[in-house]
């Protein structure tokens, strides 16, 4: 029967009957580890109200006088979770961003060209630069949220907008700014030298006009080199160093806070810069002076050695070699008249250099007659001689008849003969187209006496055979100079040959006489 008991209870357990041994003994570990489980739970939820006290404290509930129910605080279920909880983090502290840029430096008028942006934004940010609705080029703010970008901008009104990510800022509030100025400085233009120029290399003359008392910054080569200001009438000079080679010069207006107007520079003058001789220079006679035309003496300075030909109007008339010292003179027969000179120096090295153009004013020198002294005088042909302006034609004038005319010498000595009658006579040379004292000379008088009838000739003493050369005297003539020596006129223009005019001898020249026989002279009656 015991066998029989056995053999069922598996059976009936498995139709939903009893429970055997080892089926009962299972139930009872699950048992257990549910204890263990709850006792656990319990644990947990004990050491959570000794956390939390409020939430641990039974909350009354009711009306005074009335019965209380007390519900204890809900419980809070822990939920594991694979993410651990993150320990409590201090956050940043939040940035004013200054999204508006700021141009430095401020001022009234932003000079066009490079204009440099700076702000704020924030840290770390990378920022688009937005002009007139177009992006320029970007930048990035750095750890303190600052930046700055370089942009350049022409003359005229400009919107300027910084724009960051939308979770950084996002765009600034568009800001205008007036970049030139329509009522900037006057243009500045240079005149010396001119575009293109070839010049020495070393100090050279800039030149030019701008406004009234303004300030001028010199510019070359991208470089400032010095400043200027122009005078009550806006023109300007200075002078800049170049070496050799090519350069560009411009001239920019500053203002006194130290703005550059580039729209009113200068255009770029571009010289060539090579190396030249050493320029000469004309210190004597004052250019202001004005000068008595004749000879007169230059003086100047060049290099050592240089040959200096000096140019009158634009023709050579002199050359000269500079001494040792640089010192260099040169006599000019300078004509009445204003008159530019040029001197132009060639170095022993080869170098060549000219002046500038040295202007001079000379005036006509008054005539004077020398001779004959005032007084008598025979009839006849009469040499009258005199001194004058060089290179000049002047009139001989007796008793107010203009009786011929010569042309004054490049020493400015003149003569001319004429034939004077018997009587006075008053004789004045002149300028043609004289109008007042200064153009004549002084007037001579002379007491014309008839010639002795019967001789042609004032003097007859025969002249020695052994005399061969022979001084020609006032009132001389060829003729008598022939009857005297008994030598033809022939004979005498051959061996003379500066004779031309058979009718014209000068006293003080002297006369070749060769092998002749004077004549027998004849007693006078």
């Amino acid at each position: 029967m015991a066998d029989e008991r056995r053999t069922k209870r598996p059976t009936e357990m498995t139709s939903g009957g009893t429970l055997t041994k080892e089926e009962w003994r299972r139930f009872d570990l699950r048992k257990w580890w549910i204890w263990i489980a709850l006792v656990v739970v319990a644990i947990i939820l004990a050491l959570l109200r000794g956390c939390n006290p409020q939430a641990a404290a039974p909350v009354a509930t009711g009306t005074p006088g009335a019965t209380v129910a007390v519900t204890a605080a809900p419980t809070a279920v822990a939920v594991a979770s694979n993410t651990p909880v993150p320990a409590e983090t201090e956050l940043p502290p939040v940035t004013e961003i200054v999204a508006a840029p700021i141009i430095d430096p401020q001022s009234e008028i932003i000079p066009s060209g490079s204009v440099t942006l700076t702000g704020l934004a924030a840290p770390g940010v990378e920022l688009d630069i937005q002009v007139d609705g177009v992006s320029v080029g970007k930048t990035k703010a750095d750890a303190k949220g600052q930046w700055s970008f370089d942009v350049d901008l022409t003359a005229g009104e400009h919107e300027i907008v910084v724009a960051a990510p939308g979770d950084s800022g996002g765009a600034s509030a568009p800001q205008n700014f007036q970049i030139g100025s329509g009522a900037g400085p006057d243009p500045v233009s240079v005149t010396v030298p001119e575009a293109g120029a070839s010049v020495a290399s070393g100090p050279m003359v800039l030149a030019g006009t701008a406004g009234p008392e303004q300030e001028l910054s010199i510019v070359v080569d991208g470089v400032e080199v010095g400043r200027v200001t122009t005078d009550a009438q806006g023109a300007w000079e200075t002078e800049v160093d170049l070496p050799e080679g090519a350069h560009t010069i411009v001239v920019v207006p500053i203002s006194a806070n130290g703005t550059v107007f580039n729209d009113s520079a200068s255009t770029p003058l571009d010289v060539m810069a090579e190396p030249q001789g050493v320029m000469p220079v004309f210190t004597e006679p004052d250019a202001t002076a004005t000068l008595l035309a004749g000879p007169v003496i230059f003086r100047g300075t060049a290099a050592p050695g240089s040959t200096i030909v000096v140019r009158l109007d634009g023709e050579d008339v002199r050359t000269v070699v500079a001494e040792d010292d640089g010192t260099w003179s040169a006599q000019i027969d300078l004509p009445g008249g204003a008159h530019n000179l040029v001197a132009v120096a060639t170095q022993p090295d080869g170098l060549e250099a000219s002046s500038a153009a040295f202007s001079v004013t000379a005036g006509a020198a008054k005539p004077a007659i020398t001779s004959p002294a005032a007084g008598a005088v025979t009839s006849g042909n009469v040499v009258i001689r005199g001194t004058a302006s060089p290179n000049q034609t002047i009139e001989i004038v007796v008793d107010g008849v203009v009786v011929g005319t010569t042309t004054s010498d490049a020493r400015g000595g003149w003569f001319l003969s004429t034939p004077l009658t018997a009587g006075a006579r008053s004789v004045v040379a002149r300028y043609p187209g004289a109008s007042g004292v200064a153009d004549s000379s002084e007037s001579v008088a002379y007491s014309v006496q008839q010639r002795r009838p019967g001789g042609q000739c004032r003097n007859t003493t025969p002249i020695p055979a052994d005399v061969s050369r022979y001084t020609v005297e006032v009132n001389d003539t060829l003729f008598c100079i022939s009857q005297r020596s008994g030598l033809s006129i022939a004979a005498l223009k051959r061996d003379n040959v500066f004779i031309t005019d058979e009718n014209l001898i000068l006293p003080g020249q002297v006369l070749v006489l060769r092998e002749h026989v004077p004549p027998t002279p004849t007693p006078v009656p």
